[in-house]
């Protein structure tokens, strides 16, 4: 029974992890695809994006349940209207989501994001090269995420970071456009093969 009762959260924080990797690989693509003058192939970075969902989703799933369930803090309403605020448990709920948490995770989607790009484990060894990148966009992050623990419901924490990560994976994608914008008209098809 205890199965049960997680498991229609489970899926709908799989289904909406999985939505924002997809979301963010296809724009990804639909850039670099602009820069460097070629076709877009967005069903395959969907393809890599639901992978990467499946390897990833349940982590974060079971890491912010475990996170609420051993760490329970109240929200900020939750502690303006009862008058009690518990200064230690908030402290030991910010360190574990804004110091640890970045860390732990970085050290796991790296590798996740190679096997799923490459489909191999072959060469998962250099992926981890990444971990320091990884880390610094998850630390930008992170008082976005202080803000989604203290003010938003548990039931709510998985699928509030999926969109803070990827309105941050739009914002970076839009400044990168600014910055390296190939013009629509000097787009050229290529020829299809034979």
């Amino acid at each position: 029974i205890y199965l049960m009762v997680g498991t229609a959260e489970a899926i709908r924080d799989h289904t909406i992890l999985t939505g924002s990797f997809v979301s963010s690989r296809v724009l990804k693509e639909r850039t670099e695809a602009r820069q460097e003058n070629r076709k877009p192939k967005y069903l395959e970075e969907a393809v890599k994006g639901v992978y990467f969902g499946g390897l990833v989703g349940p982590y974060i799933h079971y890491s912010y349940g475990l996170m609420n369930g051993y760490l329970p803090v109240s929200t900020v309403p939750e502690m303006i209207k009862t008058g009690h605020v518990g200064i230690a448990q908030a402290a030991n709920r910010a360190f574990v989501n804004a110091g640890l948490y970045p860390g732990l995770s970085s050290i796991y989607a790296a590798p996740m994001d190679h096997l799923a790009t490459k489909g191999t484990f072959k060469g998962m060894a250099r992926s981890f090269k990444a971990v320091p990148q990884i880390m610094k966009g998850m630390y930008i992050t992170a008082p976005l995420m202080l803000l989604n623990v203290f003010f938003a419901s548990p039931y709510l924490h998985v699928p509030i970071s999926a969109l803070i990560g990827f309105i941050v994976d739009y914002i970076g994608l839009r400044k990168q456009k600014k910055a390296k914008y190939v013009s629509p008209s000097s787009y050229k098809a290529l020829p299809a093969p034979a």
